[in-house]
């Protein structure tokens, strides 16, 4: 729909060198009729492409964009939107409109066969002003129990786990379900946004 524009101002343009050549051509003022219908016409066409781009610009209004930008604790200075500031999770940041109820669903993440990553926290709202926030996330294995988040990159090294796809879910201003996978690698000190 975004190429309408360009198709109807090319028409307006168009109508408008026609109307002009026939007048020319038969020695005529183009302020008579017919050439006169002619130009109203080509007014028409572009008031019709403006009226387009309006409702295309507010069709493609960008959408939240949420990011991980790290494993681990948030900068002293993040939102921890109640949740404990010293505890470890996946660390986000909003590059677009405002995103609601952020989180992790569902909240076990499997690490590996026999271990899980549990994720106990849920963002109400994140705007691109808000900076970096939290989902709070502790691990857990069958056999051995459970460990802190802070310890997440040290086990992923122990037990020779490359990444973790984390499925975060969020929505936008009208209600939409937004669902990247955040992966991270085993060194835990980049995080980047894998597409479905």
């Amino acid at each position: 729909m975004k190429y309408l524009v360009s198709v109807v101002v090319g028409a307006a343009v168009v109508t408008v060198a026609i109307t002009t050549a026939i007048a020319n051509f038969r020695h005529a003022s183009p302020l008579q009729p017919p050439y006169i219908y002619g130009y109203g016409f080509a007014v028409l066409l572009l008031l019709a492409a403006g009226i387009i781009a309006i409702v295309i610009s507010r069709q493609e209004q960008t959408m939240p964009q949420i990011i991980g930008t790290r494993y681990g604790h948030a900068a002293v200075g993040t939102h921890s939107h109640g949740y404990q500031v010293d505890e470890s999770g996946l660390v986000v940041a909003n590059h677009g409109e405002p995103a609601y109820e952020i989180g992790v669903y569902s909240p076990l993440v499997p690490l590996g066969s026999s271990f899980r990553l549990h994720f106990t926290s849920r963002l109400a709202h994140l705007r691109k002003e808000d900076g970096e926030s939290q989902i709070s996330a502790w691990g857990e294995s069958e056999k051995q129990g459970g460990f802190l988040g802070s310890g997440l990159c040290d086990f992923m090294r122990q037990h020779d786990i490359g990444y973790v796809k984390v499925p975060v879910l969020y929505k936008d201003i009208k209600n939409r379900c937004i669902k990247p996978f955040v992966q991270s690698n085993a060194m835990c000190n980049t995080v980047a946004m894998v597409s479905l």
